[in-house]
């Protein structure tokens, strides 16, 4: 699993794959998806209310319509054009 210092010493000496592994970690791990039912569980429940999908979209609209920023956001810290090629080929998967 990553650590902090991960975090704190970034991806930059790292392999490809390394950082994919990591990657890969946090985002299983993320209460999102880690929780019984998940995500999908809770939104293909048959309980969800008018209102529950509502609350969801208003939270939810607004980080897709700032993905491209916090993409460009992303790539604009690569150090290399390699590390940006492997990381838009990762967003595109």
């Amino acid at each position: 699993m990553a650590n902090s210092s991960d975090n704190a010493n970034g991806f930059e000496n790292r392999s490809e794959s390394s950082v994919v592994r990591i990657l890969n970690e946090l985002y299983q791990n993320h209460p999102l998806f880690s929780r019984p039912g998940g995500f999908i569980g809770w939104l293909g429940a048959e309980k969800r209310t008018k209102e529950d999908l509502k609350r969801f979209a208003q939270l939810y609209y607004p980080h897709v319509t700032r993905t491209r920023l916090f993409q460009g956001a992303l790539l604009s810290l690569c150090p290399t054009q390699d590390t940006q090629a492997a990381v838009a080929a990762i967003l595109y998967d």
